[in-house]
């Protein structure tokens, strides 16, 4: 599949985004941390839980619906630094990319626009690498927004309450 669509000397950027992007983001966000002294260790504590449970969930749902990942069906190499093993849906990465940002936009919305960025570039790299299907992207991203969505909404109806 992707041999098809991309320029071969284009897979060492696939292979960079499919295998580190998420990384990087989750790099970027403890570095924001780091300089931002002022934000609260709760927004702190919600956007890593929203990022872990995101991806923890998608992790569980591949071992109750488990599913065949496309390299193994199309002969394609997968583009990744390592071989995904289990199953395609939903995308773990795509899930924790979409928890962290969502979970920084609901924080401060300019910066989570950006890494609401990062998240679609983590999805389309993970297509691209051939390791998950359109469906698998889409499965990671309502995954990841909605745990993020969840956690939010449970910690400011909390707050309401005090």
């Amino acid at each position: 599949m992707n041999e098809l669509i991309l320029d071969p000397s284009l897979n060492w950027l696939v292979t960079f985004i499919a295998s580190f992007l998420i990384w990087i983001m989750i790099f970027a966000f403890i570095v924001f941390y780091a300089i931002r002294k002022k934000i609260q260790k709760e927004i702190v504590f919600r956007i890593i839980l929203s990022t872990f449970l995101a991806w923890f969930i998608s992790e569980l749902i591949k071992k109750v619906m488990p599913s065949i990942r496309p390299f193994k069906i199309n002969g394609y190499p997968p583009l990744t630094i390592t071989i995904p093993e289990g199953g395609s849906f939903p995308s773990s990465h795509t899930s924790a990319a979409f928890g962290l940002a969502v979970a920084i936009f609901f924080y401060k919305p300019e910066l989570g626009f950006a890494f609401l960025l990062g998240a679609l570039t983590v999805a389309a790299g993970r297509i691209l690498a051939n390791v998950h299907y359109f469906i698998d992207i889409l499965g990671g991203i309502f995954l990841g927004g909605t745990v993020s969505y969840l956690i939010n909404r449970f910690y400011l109806q909390k707050k309401a309450k005090k």
